[in-house]
This record gives structure tokens, C-alpha cells and sequence, in this order.
């Protein structure tokens, strides 16, 4: 199943802000007549880039959770990875960049991976539940705070 990203507003706001600083960048590159023809152009794209990535990320977040894999999609930014290499699911307020829209988020801990990615998906009880149902080795916390938490099944492996 497919989860889209919780939205801090701040955020949204930060990203429409700059896709809106971008579009008057354009304006003004096109309505200034001293800019040279070929810088014209290429300030031109680097605007338009400006405004279609923000926005692409602000509402092209989501998290899907396959047979085998965790699928996450940030915008044009893509990570895959294998339900056997996650070890742990917890919760985070780290300030890292990751596919996550919103500050109340979701590390998860691969073996691969030295960082955690940081994921912020709307219904996190899904997603878990999701996440546990699809790979075996991973429980679900059942208490508390720990209701939040998925982790290795000790010797599952």
C-alpha cells in the first residue's frame, strides 16, 4: 500500500514561497534587456527547476511498502530498501534530510545504511502494521511509546 508524507505547514509554506521567488526570477530575467541571450536561457532553467522541485517534493512524497522492499519517493529523489536489511523503526524529531515532510517522523535503521532514512508517512500505525505484516523478522512495540516502534525479532535471522 501506498502512504503519503504528513505536511508540517512551515514547510509547505517554505517550498510555495520559493517556487513563487523563483517565478519572479524568471519575470525579471526575461524582462531585463541587458541580460545576453545565452544566460537568459540558462538562468531560465535553473528557475524553472527552482519552482517544479519544491512543489514536485511538496506533493510527490510518499512511502510504499512491497513484497519485499520499502519504496520512497521525495520529488525526483528515490530510495529502496530491502524489508530483510531493516533492523529497527522508531521515532524521530531529527533535523536530517530525508523524504519526510514533517518533523515528527520515522527513522528507519537498515544494516546497510550507517544514517537512518527519515520518513514522516500520515497514518504511521498503517505503515507499521505494513511494514510488520510484509517482513517476519520485524515485531511491533505494543505498549505506550513503544506502540510506535518496530524491531528485529531476536534471533529471526
Amino acid at each position: 500500500m501506498r502512504y503519503g508524507s504528513e505536511k508540517d505547514l512551515w514547510l509547505i509554506v517554505v517550498n510555495w514561497v520559493t517556487a513563487i521567488v523563483m517565478i519572479a526570477c524568471f519575470a525579471i530575467i526575461w524582462l531585463e534587456p541587458t541580460v545576453p541571450s545565452w544566460l537568459r536561457w540558462v538562468l531560465s532553467a535553473i528557475s524553472l527547476g527552482g519552482v517544479v522541485v519544491p512543489l514536485w517534493m511538496t506533493y510527490g512524497t510518499w512511502y510504499e511498502v512491497k513484497e519485499s522492499e520499502v519504496l520512497m519517493r521525495s520529488g525526483p529523489l528515490f530510495w529502496r530498501l530491502q524489508l530483510e536489511d531493516i533492523e529497527s523503526v522508531r521515532p524521530s524529531r531529527s533535523l536530517l534530510a530525508g523524504p519526510a515532510l514533517a518533523l515528527d517522523r520515522l527513522a528507519v535503521h537498515s544494516r546497510n545504511r550507517r544514517i537512518p532514512v527519515l520518513i514522516s508517512p500520515v497514518d504511521r500505525g498503517a505503515f507499521l502494521r505494513d511494514l510488520v505484516s510484509a517482513a517476519p523478522h520485524l515485531e511491533l512495540g505494543t505498549e505506550g511509546r513503544s506502540a510506535h516502534r518496530v524491531h528485529a525479532i531476536p534471533g529471526s535471522r
